[in-house]
C-alpha cells in the first residue's frame, strides 16, 4: 500500500491506555498544526511529556482508577523524514465509581466548518463510571459538560506548550480520502476502495462536544498479538 501524502506542519497524537482486567489496549489519535518552524524529536519528546501532563490535569479526574494512559506518541507527518518525540510516563485516572464495559467509549464530537459523509471528526475516550449514567445508553448531562470543558482545555493546553518557534499549534481535522472507487480483486471479487487524495484536506477544528449516547470503543481497541 503506498504511503499517505505528507500533511505540512500537523503532528499526529497517539495516546494509549490500559484498563485494568481488559486484554487490548485502547488508542486515541488526533492532529494538531503548527505555525513555525518544525520540532526537533528532542522537542516532540518534551511536548510528549507535557501531553501526559496535561491529560493527568484535565481528563484524569474523568476516567476511572481502572484507566492508565501509558504513553503518548507524536510524529510531525509534514515529511517521511520529520522529527518523531514519544513519552512512556504514566497517569492514573482518578475517578471513583463502577467500571464500565471495556468497549465503551465516550465520543468527543469535533466541529468544523466543513460537511462530509460521516458528519464530523471524532474522539472515543475510555471515560466515565457507572454513576455517570443517566440511562444503560446515555450519559449524565453534568458529565457531558465536564467531558467537553475537560477536552477542551487538554487541547489548548497542549497547544500552549508549544516549542520555541513553533508558533500556534491548533487543532485540526486530517482527510486523506475522497470517494471511492471499484477495484477487482484476484479472485474476481470487485470491492469500492477509497481514493486517496493527492494532498490532504486539513480543516481548522472550531469546538468540541460531548455526544450524550454513550460510544463503542471496540473497532479502536488495539489487537492482541
Amino acid at each position: 500500500m503506498p504511503a499517505l501524502p505528507n500533511a505540512a506542519k500537523v503532528l499526529k497524537i497517539i495516546l494509549r491506555y490500559q484498563q485494568m482486567n481488559a486484554d487490548n489496549d485502547v488508542i486515541n489519535r488526533f492532529f494538531m498544526q503548527y505555525s513555525g518552524t518544525a520540532p526537533f524529536a528532542s522537542e516532540l519528546a518534551t511536548l510528549a511529556n507535557a501531553v501526559i501532563t496535561h491529560w493527568t490535569a484535565d481528563l484524569a479526574p474523568l476516567h476511572s482508577v481502572d484507566v492508565s494512559l501509558i504513553d503518548a506518541l507524536i510524529e510531525d507527518l509534514s515529511s517521511p523524514t520529520s522529527a518523531v518525540g514519544a513519552s512512556n510516563t504514566t497517569s492514573v485516572g482518578t475517578r471513583t465509581g463502577g467500571v464500565l464495559g471495556a468497549g465503551v467509549a465516550a465520543v468527543i464530537q469535533e466541529k468544523i466548518s466543513r460537511r462530509y459523509r460521516g458528519g464530523h471528526p471524532r474522539v472515543y475516550l475510555p471515560a466515565g463510571v457507572s454513576t455517570d449514567l443517566q440511562t444503560m445508553r446515555s450519559w449524565t448531562s453534568a458529565f457531558q459538560g465536564n467531558l467537553a470543558a475537560g477536552w477542551s482545555s487538554f487541547i489548548s493546553d497542549i497547544g500552549g506548550s508549544v516549542w520555541s518557534g513553533g508558533g500556534t499549534l491548533l487543532p485540526v481535522n486530517v482527510s486523506y480520502y475522497q470517494g471511492f472507487l471499484n477495484h477487482t480483486f484476484p479472485s474476481g471479487r470487485v470491492r469500492p476502495v477509497p481514493v486517496v487524495r493527492s494532498s490532504p484536506l486539513i480543516d481548522i477544528i472550531t469546538a468540541f462536544d460531548t455526544n450524550g449516547v454513550l460510544g463503542s470503543q471496540r473497532r479502536r481497541n488495539l489487537q492482541s498479538a
